[in-house]
């Protein structure tokens, strides 16, 4: 089955197993091969839209299912960006933007990408201020996190309420949800 991406925001074909999915945010199309969780594929059709438009641009066509862990790496880090944008600007407290950036762990020289609620990032600053000038202990990530719970439930609440609110948010963090799985597969 070819993907043509007509002149769509957004196309969604199935036949024979496989779904073609065409997103101009991100410039690409998008063949998700049979095993796509039926959930994942009625949350696909419902981010069509309802008229097409006018000089869709041409793009690449990405089947999932044969990136390597490199490419999978940075279509992930792209979908990212792309969903935490949206979610920062719709999102009205800037204690709950999500930010993302590189960081080096403590005995490591490899940097990680981290993608964490500002909340969370002033509550490890505080910390580190804490335990430096007063006598209270250096908390752990899971120490912070749990003192976090409430902001974190709040953020998964905001963050379901703009899915369901907001096409292109869905139509996303479906992408990234199949991206973060075919990077399971390769590290497994």
């Amino acid at each position: 089955m070819r993907c043509i991406h007509a002149d769509f925001d957004v196309f969604f074909r199935y036949s024979r197993g496989i779904a073609c999915y065409w997103n101009t945010t991100m410039k690409t199309i998008i063949r998700i091969l049979p095993g796509t969780p039926f959930a994942l594929l009625l949350g696909l059709l419902s981010a069509l839209p309802a008229f097409a438009q006018d000089n869709a641009e041409e793009g690449e066509v990405v089947v999932i299912g044969e990136l390597n862990r490199a490419e999978v790496t940075q279509f992930i880090e792209e979908a990212e960006d792309q969903l935490y944008a949206i979610f920062n600007a719709n999102n009205d407290d800037d204690r709950f933007d999500i930010e993302c950036g590189d960081f080096t762990p403590t005995g490591s020289h490899i940097k990680r990408r981290v993608c964490e609620p500002r909340f969370m990032t002033e509550a490890r600053a505080e910390n580190v201020t804490d335990s430096r000038f007063t006598d209270q202990t250096l908390l752990t990530d899971t120490g912070l996190r749990a003192d976090q719970q409430a902001n974190y439930e709040e953020l998964q609440e905001k963050m379901e309420e703009l899915s369901r609110n907001n096409a292109q948010f869905r139509e996303i963090a479906g992408i990234l949800q199949q991206l973060r799985a075919r990077l399971a597969q390769l590290t497994d």
